[in-house]
């Protein structure tokens, strides 16, 4: 998976939740950084990028 990073972005991070609003995955997301999701179940998942001007969120499917 891949997230357009903006430049004005300072110190942003991501969260992956599974369905039941677990925490499966955290990580610091870096300029031109790839999120490697291949080791997640398939199912549905909450992805929560962590900027200095908010927090955004987007759901995904992950499949096999």
């Amino acid at each position: 998976m891949h997230i357009d990073y903006q430049h004005n972005w300072i110190a942003p991070t991501i969260q992956i939740f599974d369905i039941n609003g677990r925490l499966v995955m955290e990580q610091a997301l870096k300029a031109m950084s790839s999120i490697k999701v291949g080791a997640l179940e398939s199912g549905q998942y909450l992805l929560k990028l962590h900027t200095q001007t908010g927090v955004y969120t987007q759901r995904f499917i992950k499949s096999k």
